[in-house]
């Protein structure tokens, strides 16, 4: 997402085709995405990848969400990505946006914006780490992340916690051995 922004902010606006092969050299490269966008300076999303989000991206007007409309002013007001608290898509999965905002000198021309699902980039991200122990992630004290057993077996006697904050969002992170080796 940065580097489609910082190409933008050199180059100027890409043509519509370019900008979707960028889009989705992007999302090959980098696995979790679930869309990313063009979003105008009024908050309309202008231009999606992959076309299967564009039918029901287009029609959001970002500015009629809260959470999503705050993310966009902090990316704009500080000139640097943002990232939303988790929420539910509207397929029901939880994820959260990356905002970019895109300058040219001075003037604004909008946010690239890239929406990742929460248990797939959280997999992906994690697929190969801890593969003894059982993980539960939570924000704001709601688990957004599972890997272990439903026994939940030495969670009680033998979990450890830690937390981080990024940009804004408190991530609590639950390790305890698993049961029987995972995977």
């Amino acid at each position: 997402l940065e580097r489609m922004a910082k190409l933008w902010a050199l180059r100027g606006q890409p043509d519509p085709s370019i900008w979707r092969d960028e889009a989705r050299y992007d999302m090959q490269r980098i696995s979790g995405y679930d869309a990313i966008a063009w979003v105008d300076p009024s908050m309309q999303v202008r231009w999606v990848v992959p076309q299967k989000a564009d039918v029901v991206l287009r029609r959001s007007d970002l500015n009629q969400s809260e959470l999503q409309r705050d993310g966009l002013a902090f990316a704009r007001g500080y000139r640097e990505i943002a990232f939303t608290p988790p929420y539910r898509f509207r397929n029901g999965d939880l994820g959260f946006q990356a905002v970019l905002p895109i300058f040219r000198g001075e003037a604004f021309e909008g946010w690239i914006v890239g929406w990742f699902n929460m248990k797939n980039l959280l997999d992906i991200m994690l697929q190969d780490k801890f593969p003894n122990f059982s993980i539960a992630i939570m924000i704001a004290g709601d688990e957004v992340y599972g890997r272990y057993d439903k026994s939940h077996k030495h969670e009680a006697k033998w979990s450890q916690e830690s937390s981080l904050s990024l940009h804004g969002v408190v991530w609590e992170l639950r390790l305890w051995p698993a049961a029987q080796p995972l995977g």
